[in-house]
């Protein structure tokens, strides 16, 4: 009886943490101001991807079959890449690109 009962508490532990893993995101900030605007843009998104208020991050994370609690996030890094952009043919326009990596824990395995 006592190997059938810790047969059992060895399967529910282990099951506890069967299919779980995490899945790393990016989300992009654009601007066409300066890299100061983006910067800022940025920080001002950093607030809504922790609390899950980002509507585009919460599908994301119920789409991925994650859990969309706060303590369930974690951000990553933040870079700022500077590349122009030609509208007319003549003149080239410069625009910067930020993204914010951000992974999602406690996710099923489908």
């Amino acid at each position: 009886m006592k190997i059938v009962i810790a047969m059992t508490i060895v399967f529910l532990a282990t099951n506890a943490f069967a299919g779980r893993k995490s899945e790393t995101k990016t989300i992009s900030v654009y601007s066409t101001i300066s890299e100061a605007d983006m910067v800022l843009k940025a920080e001002a998104l950093i607030p809504s991807i922790v609390n899950f208020t980002n509507k585009e991050i919460r599908r994301i994370a119920r789409y991925a079959g994650c859990s969309v609690r706060a303590r369930d996030i974690k951000l990553g890094s933040m870079s700022v890449k500077k590349y122009y952009k030609s509208y007319d043919n003549i003149t080239l326009e410069p625009k910067w690109q930020g993204s914010i990596s951000y992974t999602l824990r406690s996710c099923r395995d489908r």
